[in-house]
């Protein structure tokens, strides 16, 4: 199978670069999810042709702030953003703040017991918050 590799990097504390950096095929596809790292550690993912996976740690004041501050320096066409927590346009609009233009809000809709009402209604509501 030719697809991506998803690692969950979360607080790796250098682990996860140290192991990719013995083993990383450069043909291989993959995302770095839930990055945590140092601007150090961004580069070095970058230089693998990872893609970025960001969570919505971006949006918490104190621990979200070294991120805010390496999220500009992510190429466009590498960041992705992925957040399960997702239940309301309050939500939704704090991401969008953040940069955010696509939402994975599956998680949370999925635990719904009318997953088309509760997809729409979220989607009414956002879109008359912005």
């Amino acid at each position: 199978l030719d697809l991506p590799m998803i690692f969950h990097e979360r607080d790796s504390q250098g682990r996860l670069l140290e192991i990719l950096r013995a083993h990383w095929n450069p043909q291989r596809k993959g995302v770095v999810h839930c990055f945590s790292g140092s601007p150090e550690d961004l580069e070095a993912y970058l230089d693998l042709g990872l893609h970025i996976g960001i969570t919505g740690i971006l949006t918490v004041k104190t621990r979200g702030a070294d991120l805010r501050g390496m999220v500009p320096g992510i190429p466009a066409d590498r960041l992705l953003v992925g957040e399960s927590g997702i239940y309301s346009p309050a939500d939704i609009a704090k991401l969008r703040q953040a940069g955010a233009q696509a939402f994975l809000i599956g998680e949370s809709l999925m635990r719904q017991d009318d997953v088309a009402a509760a997809t729409a209604n979220l989607l009414a509501q956002e879109g008359a918050a912005a």
